[in-house]
């Protein structure tokens, strides 16, 4: 938009350069359904009325992107606190799993230029655990959507899906933060906006002229999730770091992940493979977990299979035996995961079923060849494939950025639930009743149904939460 600059618009441009031109120079001040997925609540935390100073920083002054100052103060220690006590189980079962992939991602991030530390945002994100999903439809270890991921240049379809893949998420997150960081000059926005959105912290950052988390946390202009992200991820790293010091002491830390790669110009057979190799099928999906079926499948010239450590040999030998000349049977592979069926529920509608499977509308409507875009209760869906999907419906349009489109649907949407009613929604996501009435259109005689979407006012207040830890 092209404006005439006038004494206002000269001010402006000033805060720009002032907030965004010499970022990386300046110091910053302290101040987890269906499994899928569950969420256990944080510590009994209130809204921030005075961030603490900072009790101590292990950081270097003027910190360069490979390194991400540490600040202590009671909100940190509030969460190792809470690691400690009520959510001791899960953090125990974080670091047993930490030890198979912190060396593999550690080396991944410093490779590509970023801090080490990020590999907590991983452990607070999934705790290791690559199979989580989340109700916003993100997958994997750093917890991508689909439309993020691959912008950020993972393979995402039918027969592969790389945000599960430690080794190449783990590339893609790296691409992300430094992005983020570029952007920001500061880990700690950066952290942020990897939770909540760029578009949100930089809002924020123009609209409180200020670069420093903490300020923006204490005067309430940060979601209470993201408050609390930043204090989660410093006790996350400290007791990662050092866990026998606060108290986590025999663990049963599961053994690094290692393996050999070999290359193949052939769809191949994985079950075979692993036949002819002498291991077991489970064991090398494990190490190819991108692969969605037992066939690992040929995009480009060749193929790459990691296989155990030591057997790059006979895998040279075996791989022939196992590549797939006949098109056909991929075929069938593909025919048959190209989508999922679904019962649908008394209640629910199109757009709903949609939103919940992150496909578009169209798409259900076509592949069921649905008339006048009706359902019913009790009728059987073929609901296709996020990766199959046209992306040419506004919802997947809005896949974009991960964050943005994890706002906008977990944050601001609400799915109407057996019992509900427009005043216990109001009262449960701390809304005023009117405006929620207003923000739908509604009145208070409307009658809502089981399934129906509901959009929250931009007011909101949500309570504060432990993001997401799985019990995988």
């Amino acid at each position: 938009m092209k404006k005439r600059i006038s004494k206002q618009g000269g001010l402006f441009l000033s805060l720009v350069v002032f907030l965004f031109g010499g970022c990386a120079n300046q110091v910053v001040s302290p101040t987890t359904e269906n499994k899928t997925e569950v969420t256990q609540e944080a510590p009994e935390d209130q809204a921030i009325r005075k961030m603490p100073n900072t009790t101590a920083d292990l950081g270097a002054p003027n910190e360069e992107i490979r390194n991400i100052s540490v600040e202590v103060n009671s909100e940190v220690e509030k969460w190792i606190e809470y690691f400690q006590g009520r959510g001791r189980g899960y953090f125990e079962r974080y670091l047993e799993r930490s030890s198979r992939y912190v060396p593999l991602m550690k080396k991944i991030l410093k490779d590509n230029g970023v801090s080490e530390d990020l590999i907590y945002i991983a452990m607070i994100e999934s705790g290791f655990s690559g199979k989580i999903k989340s109700r916003a439809r993100a997958v994997g270890f750093w917890q991508f959507i689909g439309g993020t991921g691959k912008h950020y240049g993972l393979k995402v379809n039918n027969l592969i899906d790389e945000r599960y893949d430690p080794v190449r998420s783990t590339e893609a997150a790296a691409a992300y933060f430094k992005g983020l960081y570029n952007l920001f000059g500061s880990w700690y926005l950066a952290i942020a906006s990897y939770n909540v959105g760029e578009n949100r912290i930089k809002s924020m950052v123009m609209k409180n002229y200020t670069r420093n988390f903490w300020e923006l946390a204490q005067r309430h202009q940060l979601p209470a999730e993201t408050t609390q992200y930043i204090p989660k991820f410093l006790a996350a790293r400290m007791i990662a770091l050092e866990p026998e010091k606060y108290g986590f002491t025999g663990l049963d830390y599961q053994e690094p992940m290692v393996f050999d790669t070999v290359t193949a110009k052939d769809p191949v057979d994985l079950r075979i493979l692993a036949t002819k190799l002498k291991v077991d099928y489970e064991k090398l999906k494990d190490l190819n977990p991108a692969y969605k079926t037992q066939y690992a499948p040929l995009f480009g010239d060749e193929v790459a299979i990691r296989v155990p450590q030591g057997s790059l040999e006979e895998a040279k030998i075996a791989i022939t035996m196992a590549a797939v000349k006949n098109k056909k049977s991929l075929d069938q592979v593909e025919s048959s995961t190209s989508y999922v069926r679904y019962r649908v529920k008394k209640g629910e509608t199109l757009d709903g079923i949609a939103q919940r499977f992150d496909v578009s509308v169209n798409d259900i409507i076509k592949l069921n060849r649905i008339r006048k875009g009706r359902i019913r209760s009790g009728q059987t869906l073929k609901i296709p494939n996020s990766g199959t999907a046209s992306t040419t419906d506004s919802q997947s349009q809005l896949a974009v950025n991960r964050r943005s489109v994890a706002s906008k649907q977990a944050n601001r949407t609400y799915i109407v639930k057996k019992g509900d009613s427009l005043a216990s929604i109001a009262q449960a996501k701390g809304v005023g009743l009117s405006m929620l009435l207003k923000e739908n259109k509604l009145s208070r005689k409307s009658k809502i149904l089981t399934g129906q979407k509901i959009v929250l006012p931009k007011s909101s207040k949500r309570g504060l939460k432990s993001g997401r830890f799985a019990t995988l």
